[in-house]
């Protein structure tokens, strides 16, 4: 079988997009030729998938609930035949698939069936749980289990066997950093990089120029936010606003709040509680609340010398913009999930272990989860002058 028409699905959020990018990167390295097409659901990640020259082409439509609702989407695929509502970075596709990869995480199940009703020949994917089995390949061609314990990169980096691919080596990725996923000098792991074009930096410069944030000062982001519906993910905002206090007073620094539109309100109950700690109005105050779209985001991130962040999109948006870049984590995993830059750090309360499983608990709640709350503003702010000090 010819695997040169690949069809990745990337179903899940923006940040698990970016931890794709490896993926996606030692494929087109191992075969250049390859076409590349990346589906991916209505999130976000569309905007930087169209923006990575290694994919051939976007395709951005959602996993609709019913099954049935995506009958048309799936005959498209099997007729050879994609058009709107699909939205092509270059060109719309009008050729049968070889191969599909489910990427994880995400969906596996539903995965695997929308690769079978469209027809593709050959499935792959990682094992799912199904009619009492732990580990099932139903409707895959080829499957490998999940293994326990590793970042969600090596994860999905592990089906490159499945397409005749070999895995990426570590002593390969120290000799020529340029072709294979980038590697993580610090921790000798394989981690990931966001390209910005010279256009979005200068738009970035000009958003802060337009805010009245001048480059006298070091930048500080925060990041109070995560995935709608993941409350449990996020770190109270009082503490973010202790430690953005200190790190005011200490380092005459000047503080940026990130987040989506939908993170408004959020972003300003942050603001007026640093505000408050430091006995300032809005006029005169070092912080800055930040609404902009997500490329001009990534370069606004470049530009902080520390990014702090709960477990979300953004913390893999600053990380692979090569910002010092902390993660709290509580209830989800930083060894699978914990940001992969080259300066990248995370934080746990001491005794505490990740208790999220991706198939097992749709959802812990919208308040912060206790895990997340026994990590403490000094424990934090540590790890954040050390970080500062050294850059």
């Amino acid at each position: 079988m010819s695997n040169n028409r690949i069809l990745l699905l990337s179903l899940s959020g923006i940040g698990n997009y970016i931890m794709h990018t490896p993926f996606i990167r030692e494929v087109k390295r191992q075969r250049p030729n390859w076409r590349l097409t990346l589906w991916c659901a209505p999130r976000g990640q569309a905007v930087f998938a169209r923006s990575n020259p290694l994919i051939d082409e976007v395709i951005e439509f959602p996993m609709q609930s019913p099954f049935y609702k995506d009958l048309p989407l799936l005959l498209r695929l099997r007729q050879q035949k994609i058009s709107s509502p699909f939205k092509g970075n270059k060109r719309d596709s009008q050729y049968r698939f070889d191969t599909a990869v489910m990427l994880s995480p995400g969906q596996l199940i539903k995965g695997a069936a929308y690769m079978f009703a469209a027809g593709i020949p050959q499935r792959i994917a990682h094992q799912y749980p199904f009619r009492g089995t732990s580990r099932s390949g139903f409707l895959l061609t080829d499957s490998i289990p999940e293994e326990p314990d590793i970042h969600d990169i090596e994860q999905n980096l592990n089906l490159l066997p499945l397409l005749g691919l070999h895995l990426p080596l570590v002593n390969e990725a120290r000799v020529n950093s340029s072709s294979p996923p980038s590697l993580n000098k610090r921790s000798g792991q394989v981690g990931y990089k966001l390209d910005i074009s010279p256009e979005i930096h200068q738009k970035a410069a000009q958003l802060l120029k337009n805010l009245k944030v001048m480059g006298d000062k070091p930048l500080i982001g925060l990041h109070p936010g995560s995935a709608p519906d993941t409350g449990y993910k996020r770190w109270p905002t009082d503490r973010f606003a202790a430690v953005a206090r200190v790190l005011l007073e200490k380092y005459d620094t000047r503080i940026l709040i990130f987040g989506g539109p939908d993170e408004k309100e959020l972003k300003e109950r942050l603001a007026a509680q640093i505000l408050l700690l430091l006995k300032r109005g809005k006029g005169d105050a070092p912080v800055t609340v930040i609404s902009s779209d997500l490329l001009t985001t990534a370069a606004l991130t470049q530009k902080c010398s520390l990014f702090i962040s709960n477990d979300s999109g953004l913390m893999h948006i600053a990380a692979a913009s090569n910002t010092p870049t902390i993660g709290l984590f509580g209830p989800t995993s930083e060894i699978e999930t914990g940001p992969r830059g080259l300066r990248s750090y995370t934080l746990r309360a001491p005794g505490t272990k990740p208790v999220y499983n991706t198939e097992a608990n749709a959802s812990l709640g919208n308040n912060c989860h206790e895990s997340l709350l026994q990590l403490t503003t000094e424990r934090v702010l540590m790890k954040a002058q050390k970080i500062l000090q050294e850059e």
